[in-house]
Formats: C-alpha cells, sequence, structure tokens
C-alpha cells in the first residue's frame, strides 16, 4: 500500500509534525527494530518524525486514514497498513556512560561463556580458535541490540538530520545490509545516505550492551562506497577529487607547484629530495591550505638538529581521501608510488603533521592493500614527544590555557592519544582543559570522510556544535589540534559563525614555546 499524497499532506498540517517519510530507504530502516534482524513481515506505508508533544494527535489521525500507528521501539510490526511514529530525542550521553561500563564488564562475561564452549569442541590452532570465538560472539549479536540509541547519539552528523533514524550510523548500517543483501536497489538517495557521514568511528565506540563493540561501521560505509562508486552512485564531489588526486596529485585541484611555494619562505632553504634520516610527509591539505603548520614543523625539525627532508614535487596523495570515498582501486595506486618513494630515498623513518596521512600509511596500507612501509611512521606528536625526552627541543614558558581535540583518524582509529598530551604538558605556564567529549569519546569536527567538500553546511553544523558545545565552556585562549582537516573545519567555522575561538596546530603552539625559550636564552 503506498500512502496517497492527501493523506501525506494532512500529516504533515500536524503541529508539531517534523517529517512525513516515505522513501523505501526510510521504510526499510524503520520496518526493523534492530541491526541484521531478519526481513520483517510488514513494511509500514509511512513513518511520521514528530515532537513527543505531537504523537497523540499523529496517532489519532492515522486511525482515521485507516492506518494502524505504532511507536517506533515500543511494539513489532505484525500487521499492514502500519504507520510508525518516531519522537526519538538523542540521550543524554554523560548518564548513559555508567551503563556502558556495566556493559563492558557484561560482554567480558560473554567471552568467557564463549571460550568454554570453544574449548569443548577441541580447537586447537590460534586462527581457528579466533574464527570460533569471533563467530560465537557474533552470533549473538543482534539479540544483545537495547535498542538504546547511543550508537545514534553519538552518530556526528544525526543531529543535522534531525535524528531521524536512516541518517543516523545504525541506519547506514542497516541500510549497506540491505543493498548487500540484494533487498535494497543501489539509488541516488542510498548513495546521500552512504556519503553523509564523516567516518569519524564514533559511532558504536561506546555501545551500552556489548552487542556490536568495535564493529567499525565506518569500514562497512567505505565498503558500500566503493560498491556504490561501481555503479556510477558516487556524489560528483568524490568523483572530483578522485580525478584531481589522479592528475595533479592532490584532492583539490591545485597545480603541484602550489602545494611548494611555502619553501620560497623558509630561510635557510631546507633540504628537497636526496637523502636523510627522516622524511617529513607535507601532505596535500597542509602544503596547500595550511603552510603556516608546515613551516612550523620545519622548524622544530632544524631546531632539534634532525636530518630531514622533504619530497617537493614527487610527494604526491597518500591516497586517504581516495580510501574514505570507496575508491580502493586508485587509493592503490596512489599507495604503490608512496611505497617506490620511500624505497628510493631509503628514509629511516617518516614523520607527518597530516592525521589522514598518518591513518592511511598506519592502517588502511596494511589492512586493506597489505602495504608496508619500510620505515617508521610517526605523527609529529610522537616524534616532539621523542625530542622533548631527548632534550633536543626544549620549550620556554607560556602563560596560555588550551584544549585540545582529539583527531579522529589520529585518536579513536588509530589510537594515538597521550603524545599530543605529552607534549603539552611539557610547556611550563601551558593549563590543558579537557572537554567533557574527548579520546575515544570526542566528538568529530565534521570535517572528515568527504563530507567538508560533500554537505559543506553539514560539515561546519558539526564543527560549530564541537565548538559551542564542548570548547566555547572551558574558557580556554585556545583551541589546539592535530589534524589539518579538523583544523580547517573549526578554522572556517569559527569564522563563518563569527565564533571567539582561536584555533592552532600543536606544531605551531610548540614552536611558541620554543622561541620564547630561545629569546629568553
Amino acid at each position: 500500500m503506498k500512502l496517497s499524497r492527501e493523506a501525506v499532506d494532512k500529516l504533515r498540517e500536524v503541529e508539531g509534525v517534523e517529517a512525513v517519510l516515505t522513501d523505501p530507504e526510510d521504510l526499510y530502516v524503520y520496518a526493523r527494530e534492530k541491526p541484521f534482524s531478519s526481513s520483517p513481515r510488514y513494511i509500514p506505508v509511512a513513518v511520521v518524525k514528530v515532537k513527543p508533544n505531537a504523537v497523540e494527535q499523529v496517532a489519532n489521525l492515522a486511525v482515521k486514514l485507516g492506518l494502524t500507528p505504532i511507536i517506533r521501539g515500543e511494539g513489532e510490526l505484525n500487521q499492514p497498513k502500519l504507520l510508525v511514529i518516531d519522537s526519538f530525542t538523542t540521550p543524554d550521553l554523560d548518564q548513559l556512560e555508567e551503563e556502558a561500563k556495566a556493559a563492558e564488564a557484561k560482554m567480558a562475561t560473554a567471552k568467557e561463556q564463549a571460550l568454554s564452549e570453544i574449548l569443548k569442541t577441541g580447537i586447537n590452532t590460534p586462527r581457528r580458535f579466533s574464527i570460533a570465538l569471533e563467530g560465537i560472539l557474533r552470533s549473538r549479536q543482534p539479540e544483545l541490540c537495547k535498542e538504546c540509541k547511543v550508537c545514534t547519539g553519538y552518530c556526528t552528523v544525526a543531529p543535522f538530520f534531525n535524528y531521524v533514524e536512516t541518517w543516523s550510523s545504525k541506519g547506514r548500517l542497516m541500510l549497506i545490509h540491505g543493498y548487500k543483501a540484494g533487498e535494497l536497489k543501489p539509488t541516488p538517495k542510498l548513495a546521500e545516505v552512504v556519503y553523509s557521514c564523516t567516518l569519524c568511528g564514533a559511532c558504536f565506540m561506546r555501545c551500552l550492551h556489548g552487542g556490536f563493540p568495535n564493529l567499525e561501521t565506518f569500514r562497512a560505509i567505505m565498503a558500500a562506497r566503493r560498491d556504490l562508486g561501481k555503479e556510477g552512485l558516487a556524489p560528483e564531489s568524490f568523483k572530483a577529487m578522485a580525478e584531481n588526486v589522479s592528475s595533479l596529485g592532490n584532492p583539490f585541484a591545485s597545480t603541484p607547484d602550489m602545494r611548494w611555494m611555502w619553501l620560497e619562505e623558509v630561510e635557510p632553504a631546507i633540504k628537497v629530495g636526496g637523502k636523510a634520516e627522516i622524511l617529513y610527509w607535507v601532505g596535500c591539505t597542509t602544503g596547500i591550505r595550511f603552510p603556516e603548520v608546515a613551516k612550523a614543523v620545519v622548524e622544530l625539525l632544524r631546531i632539534g638538529g634532525v636530518d630531514f627532508t622533504v619530497l617537493g614535487e614527487p610527494e604526491g596523495c597518500c591516497g586517504d581521501p581516495l580510501f574514505l570515498a570507496g575508491m580502493w582501486e586508485e587509493a592503490e595506486k596512489a599507495a604503490l608510488k608512496v611505497l617506490e618513494v620511500i624505497k628510493k630515498g631509503g628514509y629511516s623513518t617518516l614523520v607527518t603533521a597530516c592525521a589522514g596521512c598518518y591513518h592511511a600509511f598506519s592502517i588502511h596500507y596494511p589492512e586493506l592493500l597489505g602495504i608496508e612501509l619500510p620505515c617508521e611512521v610517526l605523527h609529529v606528536s610522537q616524534l616532539l614527544e621523542r625530542m622533548l625526552k631527548e632534550n633536543k627541543l626544549t620549550p620556554g614558558r607560556l602563560e596560555v590555557k588550551v584544549s585540545y581535540h582529539d583527531p579522529c583518524e589520529l585518536g579513536r582509529l588509530s589510537g594515538v592519544y597521550e603524545p599530543p598530551r605529552k607534549v603539552l604538558r611539557s610547556i611550563e605556564g601551558l593549563e590543558l582543559r579537557e572537554p567533557r567529549f574527548n579520546r575515544e569519546r570526542s566528538r568529530c569536527c565534521g570535517g572528515g570522510g568527504g563530507l567538508w567538500a560533500y554537505k559543506n553546511q553539514v560539515s561546519m553544523d558539526a564543527a560549530s556544535l564541537r565548538l559551542t558545545k564542548d570548547i566555547q565552556p572551558l574558557n580556554v585562549d585556545k583551541l589546539v589540534t592535530a589534524c589539518p582537516a579538523c583544523y580547517m573545519n573549526f578554522k572556517y567555522t569559527a569564522l563563518d559563525r563569527s565564533l571567539p575561538v582561536e584555533v592552532i596546530d600543536l606544531a605551531e603552539l610548540v614552536l611558541e614555546a620554543v622561541q620564547v625559550e630561545q629569546k629568553n636564552g
């Protein structure tokens, strides 16, 4: 049954109704309560997104229209002509944190029970043991989902789609499952939902009931993007990005020489190409958009007496934007070029100030492509921590209050939390004030996953939420981050929304402190 235009209009006229959803993708999501659940017998004819005070009026109207109203999460879809009413509002994530801790303990118990079952089978090789354990745990996951919607609460973009479940992390997972199972056709709407994600990984990081720990939804989304791209459904912004990387070596349509214009301002001139112990990989965004960060890194390396070089024009794109777009074949081509350059240079260490490049080199290359770079890979925060320990850098005193934003690709997705904080704490006089959502719970800046180029206003809305809700209440002088994508989105959003927040890169702040010591010494 398809809901008539007249019925849709009547529902929309009710005060408190925010949306009436009839697209197949929306109905598919709302027909299921839990991810990976079996196909229901009945699909709703529509979903009405309402404010809580409008539920009763919409339910009464549904009956008059010959429909059976059902509140989302309060019953099964066991009859035809159903109208689902969704009055969900975001949960209080702070209150639910205690439940998360209890859930972790519950999952540990489940693992112990699974372990006992496996031991009874006599499996005796590590690989078979691991596969069997994972199989038992995964088979129990759908039942463990308690519909707490914390995954939706943590979703970076869900607030800006009015918490319609289709546009949440959970909804995307359901749609991908339906697409891969052949229950949903590849459509522009499906592609739009899948590509409207920052791939930050926050959604299932704090699953409260142990049903989906470390599910890494962002990896499923990356794989779905790859398949949808092959169907010709990748958004134009992603296609343009891939073409730019292929033809120009960066996603911004900038000529290769623009990436290195800042070198003319570095005095004395630094080594470009040639042999060195450390290769400083500048990265596309830093070199083209924020050369001040590149110059800060170079100056710190020089002050620390590090034997380093930059590649100059042979430095292309690491491939991270292509991975995120699902264009893995193109990403592999970029990765092989990087591998060739690294082998030719014989560098012992590659250091970068870009969280995306770091994540690509250390995670995407080995896991998705089976490529291991023949050198140590460090984020600049890790190298600065090492240089401080070895007394190669001596920061002076800075009387400044700062907060540190954990970039998703550096923190949650790569596990680098302490080095930036240790570097900041090494600066005498600096007061580090942590936002309430930090480390693995850090809110995404909104700039990742290609969203900044695809849906710029949504991306900036996410940055604005982070700045106004988490950072400004701390009354800090500066917001420090260690990722050019975060740096860009926060800076541009603060300017666009007239927010009094000064954004600075970690390397810039450390250089400021070191120069204070040099001046006083």
